[in-house]
């Protein structure tokens, strides 16, 4: 799988959702610190430097950052690092991003409006993440 986790966050920084593609066990805790640390450098570079960020490059990974246009949520993709024809492959998870957001905005509407701090409730966006992602099948090369 090309896409490793997601993470979907508030425009607070809240991590809302999480999926973890290669179905190992992230705890918690972890999970929370890395959609803290990452909103935390998102915001810098976008109060900071007056620039948004949009990929960050690790030594086994790529971090991508999409906000939603219209909502105040945003995407954090952990994608693996060597990808063949990766100009086509951006253009792919740009739209599959802006789908996933707006599917997410568009389900979860009330939820994020009166948000009170359950992320359990955003759980079951899994089943339908799963199923979106699964149509994209450049997504799914490994």
């Amino acid at each position: 799988m090309f896409v490793k986790e997601i993470i979907i966050l508030s425009e607070l920084g809240i991590p809302l959702f999480y999926y973890n593609f290669n179905k190992r066990s992230n705890d918690q805790v972890s999970f929370l610190l890395e959609a803290c640390y990452f909103d935390q450098f998102y915001k810098f570079s976008r109060n900071g430097f007056k620039d948004n960020l949009v990929c960050l490059e690790l030594s086994k990974s790529r971090i991508y950052f999409y906000s939603h246009p219209d909502s105040k949520i945003y995407l954090i993709l952990r994608v693996k690092n060597k990808i063949k024809r990766e100009r086509k492959f951006r253009n792919i998870l740009k739209k599959v991003s802006l789908k996933i957001l707006n599917d997410f905005s568009n389900n979860f509407k009330n939820c994020l409006k009166d948000f009170d701090g359950d992320i359990s409730r955003f759980k079951c966006f899994s089943y339908h993440l799963e199923n979106l992602v699964s149509k994209w099948k450049y997504l799914k090369k490994d």
